[in-house]
Protein backbone atom coordinates (compact mmCIF):
# COMPACT_ATOMS: atom_id res chain seq x y z
CA UNK A 1 0.00 0.00 0.00
CA UNK A 2 1.56 3.35 -1.05
CA UNK A 3 2.21 5.90 1.68
CA UNK A 4 0.32 9.20 1.48
CA UNK A 5 2.83 12.03 1.87
CA UNK A 6 0.32 14.79 1.12
CA UNK A 7 0.03 15.85 4.75
CA UNK A 8 3.65 16.99 4.61
CA UNK A 9 3.00 19.39 1.72
CA UNK A 10 2.41 22.49 3.86
CA UNK A 11 4.97 22.98 6.59
CA UNK A 12 6.03 26.47 7.64
CA UNK A 13 9.41 25.69 9.15
CA UNK A 14 11.73 27.37 6.65
CA UNK A 15 11.96 30.83 8.23
CA UNK A 16 15.67 30.50 8.88
CA UNK A 17 16.36 29.47 5.29
CA UNK A 18 14.23 32.06 3.46
CA UNK A 19 16.03 34.57 1.36
CA UNK A 20 15.28 38.17 2.36
CA UNK A 21 16.07 41.53 0.84
CA UNK A 22 19.42 42.95 1.94
CA UNK A 23 17.65 46.00 3.38
CA UNK A 24 15.36 43.84 5.59
CA UNK A 25 16.46 42.99 9.11
CA UNK A 26 16.20 39.19 8.90
CA UNK A 27 16.11 38.44 12.68
CA UNK A 28 13.39 41.05 13.21
CA UNK A 29 11.37 39.57 10.34
CA UNK A 30 11.63 36.07 11.79
CA UNK A 31 10.59 37.33 15.25
CA UNK A 32 7.59 39.12 13.73
CA UNK A 33 6.50 36.01 11.84
CA UNK A 34 6.84 33.89 14.95
CA UNK A 35 4.87 36.38 17.05
CA UNK A 36 2.13 36.50 14.42
CA UNK A 37 1.89 32.69 14.45
CA UNK A 38 1.71 32.60 18.26
CA UNK A 39 -1.05 35.23 18.33
CA UNK A 40 -3.00 33.29 15.72
CA UNK A 41 -2.63 30.06 17.71
CA UNK A 42 -3.77 31.84 20.91
CA UNK A 43 -6.83 33.16 19.08
CA UNK A 44 -7.64 29.66 17.80
CA UNK A 45 -7.32 28.30 21.33
CA UNK A 46 -9.75 30.94 22.60
CA UNK A 47 -12.21 30.03 19.85
CA UNK A 48 -11.89 26.36 20.80
CA UNK A 49 -12.54 27.09 24.49
CA UNK A 50 -15.52 29.29 23.57
CA UNK A 51 -16.98 26.45 21.49
CA UNK A 52 -16.51 23.98 24.33
CA UNK A 53 -18.14 26.36 26.82
CA UNK A 54 -21.06 26.93 24.45
CA UNK A 55 -21.52 23.17 24.06
CA UNK A 56 -21.51 22.66 27.83
CA UNK A 57 -24.12 25.39 28.38
CA UNK A 58 -26.42 24.08 25.66
CA UNK A 59 -26.21 20.47 26.87
CA UNK A 60 -26.87 21.57 30.47
CA UNK A 61 -30.00 23.42 29.38
CA UNK A 62 -31.19 20.43 27.33
CA UNK A 63 -30.65 18.03 30.24
CA UNK A 64 -32.52 20.32 32.64
CA UNK A 65 -35.48 20.67 30.29
CA UNK A 66 -35.63 16.93 29.60
CA UNK A 67 -35.55 16.28 33.35
CA UNK A 68 -38.48 18.65 33.86
CA UNK A 69 -40.46 17.07 31.02
CA UNK A 70 -40.10 13.66 32.66
CA UNK A 71 -42.34 14.98 35.44
CA UNK A 72 -45.88 13.97 34.41
CA UNK A 73 -47.37 16.56 36.75
CA UNK A 74 -46.25 19.35 34.39
CA UNK A 75 -49.05 19.86 31.83
CA UNK A 76 -50.67 22.52 29.73
CA UNK A 77 -48.96 25.78 28.85
CA UNK A 78 -46.04 25.12 31.16
CA UNK A 79 -45.23 21.85 29.37
CA UNK A 80 -45.62 23.50 25.95
CA UNK A 81 -43.21 26.23 27.06
CA UNK A 82 -40.59 23.66 28.13
CA UNK A 83 -40.98 21.72 24.86
CA UNK A 84 -40.58 24.91 22.84
CA UNK A 85 -37.42 25.84 24.74
CA UNK A 86 -36.09 22.30 24.27
CA UNK A 87 -36.58 22.55 20.50
CA UNK A 88 -34.71 25.86 20.49
CA UNK A 89 -31.74 24.44 22.39
CA UNK A 90 -31.66 21.33 20.19
CA UNK A 91 -31.55 23.64 17.18
CA UNK A 92 -28.71 25.60 18.81
CA UNK A 93 -26.87 22.33 19.43
CA UNK A 94 -27.12 21.41 15.74
CA UNK A 95 -25.80 24.85 14.79
CA UNK A 96 -22.96 24.40 17.26
CA UNK A 97 -22.06 21.05 15.66
CA UNK A 98 -21.81 22.77 12.28
CA UNK A 99 -19.51 25.44 13.75
CA UNK A 100 -17.39 22.77 15.42
CA UNK A 101 -17.09 20.85 12.17
CA UNK A 102 -15.97 23.98 10.27
CA UNK A 103 -13.48 24.85 13.02
CA UNK A 104 -11.97 21.34 12.97
CA UNK A 105 -11.79 21.46 9.18
CA UNK A 106 -9.97 24.78 9.40
CA UNK A 107 -7.48 23.37 11.91
CA UNK A 108 -6.97 20.31 9.75
CA UNK A 109 -5.83 22.43 6.79
CA UNK A 110 -3.63 24.71 8.86
CA UNK A 111 0.03 24.32 7.81
CA UNK A 112 2.39 23.00 10.45
CA UNK A 113 5.04 25.30 11.84
CA UNK A 114 8.03 25.11 14.13
CA UNK A 115 5.75 25.39 17.20
CA UNK A 116 3.30 22.64 16.22
CA UNK A 117 5.21 20.12 14.14
CA UNK A 118 6.55 18.39 17.24
CA UNK A 119 4.27 18.27 20.29
CA UNK A 120 4.29 15.85 23.18
CA UNK A 121 1.26 13.58 22.91
CA UNK A 122 1.74 11.80 26.22
CA UNK A 123 4.28 11.53 29.00
CA UNK A 124 4.75 8.77 31.50
CA UNK A 125 7.20 8.32 34.35
CA UNK A 126 7.80 5.18 36.33
CA UNK A 127 9.07 5.21 39.89
CA UNK A 128 9.94 1.99 41.61
CA UNK A 129 7.92 1.64 44.77
CA UNK A 130 9.30 -0.05 47.88
CA UNK A 131 8.07 -3.56 48.37
CA UNK A 132 5.41 -3.79 51.05
CA UNK A 133 6.13 -6.41 53.66
CA UNK A 134 2.91 -7.85 55.05
CA UNK A 135 3.40 -8.05 58.81
CA UNK A 136 -0.26 -8.10 59.75
CA UNK A 137 -1.03 -10.31 62.76
CA UNK A 138 -2.74 -13.57 62.05
CA UNK A 139 -4.82 -13.80 65.23
CA UNK A 140 -6.71 -11.33 67.42
CA UNK A 141 -4.32 -12.08 70.29
CA UNK A 142 -1.33 -11.16 68.14
CA UNK A 143 -3.07 -7.99 66.96
CA UNK A 144 -3.77 -6.96 70.56
CA UNK A 145 -0.21 -7.74 71.61
CA UNK A 146 1.19 -5.77 68.68
CA UNK A 147 -1.02 -2.78 69.53
CA UNK A 148 0.10 -2.88 73.18
CA UNK A 149 3.75 -2.94 72.10
CA UNK A 150 3.28 0.11 69.85
CA UNK A 151 1.33 1.98 72.54
CA UNK A 152 4.01 1.24 75.13
CA UNK A 153 6.77 2.34 72.77
CA UNK A 154 5.10 5.59 71.68
CA UNK A 155 2.88 6.36 74.70
CA UNK A 156 4.30 9.85 75.19
CA UNK A 157 4.02 10.76 71.50
CA UNK A 158 0.44 9.43 71.33
CA UNK A 159 -0.62 11.46 74.39
CA UNK A 160 0.79 14.63 72.83
CA UNK A 161 -0.83 13.88 69.47
CA UNK A 162 -4.24 13.57 71.16
CA UNK A 163 -3.93 17.22 72.19
CA UNK A 164 -3.52 18.58 68.63
CA UNK A 165 -6.34 21.06 68.02
CA UNK A 166 -6.38 21.66 64.24
CA UNK A 167 -5.08 20.41 60.90
CA UNK A 168 -1.99 22.61 61.11
CA UNK A 169 -0.95 21.12 64.46
CA UNK A 170 -1.82 17.60 63.26
CA UNK A 171 0.21 18.08 60.07
CA UNK A 172 3.27 19.44 61.88
CA UNK A 173 3.20 16.73 64.54
CA UNK A 174 2.79 13.79 62.15
CA UNK A 175 5.47 15.17 59.82
CA UNK A 176 7.81 15.07 62.83
CA UNK A 177 6.47 11.71 64.06
CA UNK A 178 5.43 9.69 60.96
CA UNK A 179 5.77 6.46 62.97
CA UNK A 180 2.35 7.22 64.51
CA UNK A 181 0.62 6.75 61.13
CA UNK A 182 -0.23 3.07 61.63
CA UNK A 183 -3.21 0.82 62.37
CA UNK A 184 -2.13 0.24 65.99
CA UNK A 185 -2.15 3.94 66.89
CA UNK A 186 -5.44 4.45 65.00
CA UNK A 187 -7.01 1.62 67.04
CA UNK A 188 -5.64 3.12 70.27
CA UNK A 189 -7.08 6.55 69.45
CA UNK A 190 -10.43 5.02 68.46
CA UNK A 191 -10.69 3.31 71.86
CA UNK A 192 -9.78 6.58 73.58
CA UNK A 193 -12.46 8.42 71.58
CA UNK A 194 -14.97 5.72 72.53
CA UNK A 195 -14.15 6.23 76.21
CA UNK A 196 -14.88 9.94 75.81
CA UNK A 197 -18.19 9.01 74.14
CA UNK A 198 -19.09 6.70 77.04
CA UNK A 199 -18.33 9.47 79.56
CA UNK A 200 -20.17 11.99 77.33
CA UNK A 201 -17.08 14.22 77.10
CA UNK A 202 -18.05 15.66 73.73
CA UNK A 203 -15.26 18.21 73.32
CA UNK A 204 -12.54 15.61 73.90
CA UNK A 205 -14.45 13.11 71.74
CA UNK A 206 -14.48 15.44 68.72
CA UNK A 207 -10.79 16.31 69.08
CA UNK A 208 -9.54 12.71 69.39
CA UNK A 209 -11.92 11.46 66.67
CA UNK A 210 -10.65 14.17 64.30
CA UNK A 211 -7.02 13.24 64.93
CA UNK A 212 -7.88 9.57 64.43
CA UNK A 213 -9.46 10.35 61.06
CA UNK A 214 -6.26 11.93 59.73
CA UNK A 215 -4.26 8.80 60.55
CA UNK A 216 -6.94 6.69 58.86
CA UNK A 217 -6.73 8.91 55.74
CA UNK A 218 -2.97 8.36 55.54
CA UNK A 219 -3.38 4.60 55.97
CA UNK A 220 -6.06 4.53 53.27
CA UNK A 221 -3.92 6.48 50.80
CA UNK A 222 -0.89 4.30 51.58
CA UNK A 223 -2.98 1.18 50.95
CA UNK A 224 -4.02 2.49 47.54
CA UNK A 225 -0.41 3.32 46.67
CA UNK A 226 0.82 0.06 48.22
CA UNK A 227 3.49 1.71 50.33
CA UNK A 228 3.96 1.82 54.14
CA UNK A 229 1.92 4.61 55.80
CA UNK A 230 4.33 5.33 58.68
CA UNK A 231 7.04 6.99 56.57
CA UNK A 232 7.96 10.65 56.13
CA UNK A 233 7.41 10.39 52.37
CA UNK A 234 3.87 9.09 52.81
CA UNK A 235 2.87 11.58 55.53
CA UNK A 236 4.34 14.54 53.63
CA UNK A 237 2.67 13.45 50.41
CA UNK A 238 -0.73 13.25 52.11
CA UNK A 239 -0.60 16.65 53.80
CA UNK A 240 0.88 18.36 50.74
CA UNK A 241 -2.02 16.97 48.74
CA UNK A 242 -4.84 18.00 51.11
CA UNK A 243 -3.40 21.42 51.88
CA UNK A 244 -3.22 22.22 48.17
CA UNK A 245 -6.88 21.22 47.70
CA UNK A 246 -8.17 22.25 51.09
CA UNK A 247 -11.81 23.10 50.26
CA UNK A 248 -12.59 19.79 48.54
CA UNK A 249 -10.89 17.82 51.31
CA UNK A 250 -12.57 19.86 54.05
CA UNK A 251 -16.04 19.08 52.69
CA UNK A 252 -15.33 15.34 52.44
CA UNK A 253 -13.63 15.33 55.86
CA UNK A 254 -16.65 16.92 57.57
CA UNK A 255 -18.97 14.26 56.15
CA UNK A 256 -16.73 11.36 57.21
CA UNK A 257 -16.08 12.88 60.65
CA UNK A 258 -19.81 13.33 61.26
CA UNK A 259 -20.46 9.68 60.38
CA UNK A 260 -17.56 8.57 62.61
CA UNK A 261 -18.87 10.63 65.56
CA UNK A 262 -22.37 9.20 65.12
CA UNK A 263 -20.99 5.65 65.29
CA UNK A 264 -18.88 6.50 68.35
CA UNK A 265 -21.77 8.19 70.18
CA UNK A 266 -24.14 5.32 69.43
CA UNK A 267 -21.58 2.76 70.54
CA UNK A 268 -20.79 4.88 73.61
CA UNK A 269 -24.46 4.95 74.60
CA UNK A 270 -24.66 1.15 74.32
CA UNK A 271 -21.46 0.66 76.33
CA UNK A 272 -22.66 3.15 78.95
CA UNK A 273 -25.94 1.25 79.38
CA UNK A 274 -24.02 -2.02 79.63
CA UNK A 275 -21.68 -0.53 82.24
CA UNK A 276 -24.58 0.82 84.31
CA UNK A 277 -26.31 -2.56 84.12
CA UNK A 278 -23.11 -4.30 85.24
CA UNK A 279 -22.83 -1.90 88.19
CA UNK A 280 -26.46 -2.47 89.10
CA UNK A 281 -25.99 -6.25 88.89
CA UNK A 282 -22.89 -6.09 91.09
CA UNK A 283 -24.68 -3.92 93.65
CA UNK A 284 -27.68 -6.27 93.61
CA UNK A 285 -25.46 -9.31 94.16
CA UNK A 286 -23.74 -7.51 97.05
CA UNK A 287 -27.09 -6.64 98.65
CA UNK A 288 -28.32 -10.22 98.28
CA UNK A 289 -25.08 -11.58 99.72
CA UNK A 290 -25.36 -9.27 102.73
CA UNK A 291 -29.04 -10.06 103.40
CA UNK A 292 -29.95 -12.76 105.99
CA UNK A 293 -32.31 -14.65 103.70
CA UNK A 294 -30.71 -14.08 100.28
CA UNK A 295 -33.25 -11.51 99.10
CA UNK A 296 -32.47 -8.13 97.55
CA UNK A 297 -33.67 -5.45 100.03
CA UNK A 298 -34.12 -2.96 97.17
CA UNK A 299 -36.54 -5.29 95.38
CA UNK A 300 -38.38 -5.95 98.64
CA UNK A 301 -38.68 -2.22 99.32
CA UNK A 302 -40.01 -1.53 95.84
CA UNK A 303 -42.60 -4.32 96.19
CA UNK A 304 -44.00 -3.12 99.55
CA UNK A 305 -47.54 -1.72 99.71
CA UNK A 306 -47.48 2.08 99.87
CA UNK A 307 -48.62 2.31 103.50
CA UNK A 308 -46.00 -0.18 104.64
CA UNK A 309 -43.31 1.45 102.52
CA UNK A 310 -44.13 4.80 104.13
CA UNK A 311 -43.53 3.28 107.57
CA UNK A 312 -40.03 2.19 106.57
CA UNK A 313 -39.21 5.48 104.88
CA UNK A 314 -40.41 7.58 107.85
CA UNK A 315 -39.21 5.05 110.45
CA UNK A 316 -42.42 5.69 112.39
CA UNK A 317 -43.11 2.69 114.61
CA UNK A 318 -46.55 3.92 115.61
CA UNK A 319 -47.54 3.91 111.94
CA UNK A 320 -46.04 0.45 111.60
CA UNK A 321 -48.20 -0.81 114.46
CA UNK A 322 -51.27 0.83 112.97
CA UNK A 323 -50.62 -0.75 109.55
CA UNK A 324 -50.12 -4.14 111.19
CA UNK A 325 -53.51 -3.82 112.84
CA UNK A 326 -55.42 -2.57 109.77
CA UNK A 327 -53.76 -4.43 106.85
CA UNK A 328 -54.78 -7.92 105.81
CA UNK A 329 -52.95 -10.22 108.18
CA UNK A 330 -51.56 -12.58 105.51
CA UNK A 331 -50.40 -9.70 103.30
CA UNK A 332 -48.64 -7.97 106.17
CA UNK A 333 -47.08 -11.22 107.33
CA UNK A 334 -45.75 -12.00 103.82
CA UNK A 335 -44.15 -8.59 103.29
CA UNK A 336 -42.85 -8.28 106.84
CA UNK A 337 -41.15 -11.69 106.60
CA UNK A 338 -39.50 -10.60 103.34
CA UNK A 339 -38.29 -7.46 105.12
CA UNK A 340 -36.68 -9.66 107.78
CA UNK A 341 -35.12 -11.99 105.17
CA UNK A 342 -33.70 -9.06 103.20
CA UNK A 343 -32.35 -7.28 106.26
CA UNK A 344 -34.69 -4.30 106.06
CA UNK A 345 -36.02 -5.29 109.47
CA UNK A 346 -33.91 -6.77 112.24
CA UNK A 347 -36.03 -8.79 114.71
CA UNK A 348 -35.58 -7.68 118.32
CA UNK A 349 -34.08 -4.36 117.28
CA UNK A 350 -37.24 -2.45 118.22
CA UNK A 351 -39.86 -3.52 120.71
CA UNK A 352 -42.75 -1.88 118.87
CA UNK A 353 -41.88 -3.53 115.56
CA UNK A 354 -41.33 -6.90 117.19
CA UNK A 355 -44.64 -6.54 118.96
CA UNK A 356 -46.42 -5.74 115.70
CA UNK A 357 -44.82 -8.76 114.05
CA UNK A 358 -45.78 -11.07 116.91
CA UNK A 359 -49.35 -9.82 116.84
CA UNK A 360 -49.65 -10.69 113.15
CA UNK A 361 -48.08 -14.07 113.72
CA UNK A 362 -50.72 -15.08 116.31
Amino acid sequence: MPIDYSKWNKIEVSDDEDDTHPNVDTPSLFRWRHQARMEKMAQQQQEKEALEKESTNINDQINQLRSKLEDNSIVGEERDSYEKKLDQFVSQLNEWKDKEKKFEEMLKHEPWNVDTISTEKFSKSRINKPKVVDNKPVTAEEAHENMQNVITKYSKEIDLFKKCQNVSEISNYLRNHPELACEEVASCLTLDALNHAILEEDKDLIRVATNTQYIQYIIQLATELKIPPNTSAMVNRFFDKILSNNEAFKKDHEIQLTEFLIRLRNRGAVKREEALKDIEDEEREARIKASPGGIDPQEVMNALPDELKECFESRDMSKMKHVAETMDRDVFKYHFQRCIDSGLWVPGGNDDGAEAHEETAE
